[in-house]
Order: C-alpha cells, then sequence, then structure tokens
C-alpha cells in the first residue's frame, strides 16, 4: 500500500512539472509571437526567433523570468558568424553568441533565413 501511494505521488509531482513547464513554453511563444518573430526554433533549452531587428532568444528556466532570461542580438551588430556542427556562432565588438541546434539541417535552414533577414 505504501508503495502504491509513493508511486502515485511521484507520478502527480512529474505531471505537476510537465504542466508547470508547458505554461512556460506558451508564455515564451506568445512574447516572441507579440514580438513579430519569425522562424521560432527550440532547442535545448532555448526559443530562439528571428525578429525585425534582431535575434531573440529566451532561455527556459523553472522560475520564468523572460526579462532576465533574454538575449537580444541586433543583426546590424553581427560581424562575424560561423557554423561548428550544430551550433551557430555570431560574433559582436563586444561578445559571442552561441545558438545551439538539435540538427545541423535545421541550423542551416535557420542561418539562411538569418543572411535573408539581413
Amino acid at each position: 500500500m505504501i508503495f502504491i501511494i509513493l508511486i502515485a505521488f511521484i507520478a502527480l509531482v512529474m505531471i505537476s512539472l510537465n504542466m508547470y513547464d508547458n505554461s512556460n513554453i506558451e508564455k515564451i511563444k506568445n512574447y516572441l509571437q507579440a514580438q513579430n518573430c519569425q522562424e521560432i526554433v527550440y532547442s535545448y533549452g532555448t526559443y530562439k526567433g528571428l525578429c525585425q531587428e534582431g535575434i531573440l532568444s529566451i532561455k527556459n528556466s523553472f522560475s520564468l523570468d523572460i526579462e532576465k532570461n533574454k538575449e537580444y542580438i541586433l543583426y546590424q551588430q553581427i560581424q562575424h558568424k560561423e557554423q561548428k556542427k550544430n551550433k551557430l556562432i555570431l560574433s559582436t565588438a563586444n561578445q559571442n553568441y552561441v545558438l545551439e541546434f538539435k540538427d545541423v539541417q535545421i541550423m542551416k535552414i535557420y542561418d539562411k533565413k538569418l543572411q535573408d533577414m539581413k
């Protein structure tokens, strides 16, 4: 009986964490769509969207604070870009940004659309 209660408790915790994570994902998607971002890609816990002026990257976390978790890279600030395996490395005057993708093909499509947006 104790074993069944323990399993039920663990299942309840897992289901509630999954629902909480899905609500974060919806908030991030809605925020990116409100910013008129296109080509929204999710990989490795980060949403990346091509917006009108630049790339908006938002990391998903347990306690979601979009303002703290976002990075905005203006197209005009990108000086150099490089592809390494499944990573797209964007260099600006101040910093390097690494956009990581699950698949190399998705990265190449994203890079092509990035060139079109510039």
